[in-house]
């Protein structure tokens, strides 16, 4: 897996990594945080506002730096849970597409056997969109 990002990211494609991990107290969605967290954190204000779209109080739900660096996050509107939550994996699903569309884009998800059942559900639905 190394070595593919490695190859990746010498011809120029962006590189997001992240992981699983068998530690108790781990937050749901870890290697999605992990992956995607220090790309928005990096991200200026501007490309940051254009890849995350109308889809930035939804992110801000697992990505609370969008919320320091976005002012204009409109404060989303309570829904049932299973809702909530296809709305969340939508956001992300579209927030990679956004990024991909700017270039190539390898993104790395390591120790998927710890992870847990919503980083899992979360994958699954990425992997369709």
């Amino acid at each position: 897996m190394r070595a593919l990002a490695t190859a990746a990211e010498r011809r120029g494609a962006l590189i997001l990594r992240g992981g699983a991990s068998d530690a108790e107290g781990m937050p749901p969605y870890l290697p999605f945080l992990e992956a995607l967290g220090p790309h928005l954190q990096s991200s200026g204000e501007r490309e940051l506002a254009e890849e995350v779209g109308p889809n930035g109080a939804i992110l801000g739900t697992i990505f609370p730096q969008l919320g320091v660096k976005l002012d204009d996050l409109s404060p989303g509107y309570p829904l049932p849970l299973d809702q909530a939550r296809l709305r969340l994996f939508e956001a992300v699903a579209s927030l990679l597409a956004s990024i991909a569309g700017q270039g190539p884009l390898v993104l790395v998800l390591d120790d998927l056997h710890w992870a847990d059942a919503a980083s899992l559900d979360l994958l699954c639905a990425v992997a369709r969109y």
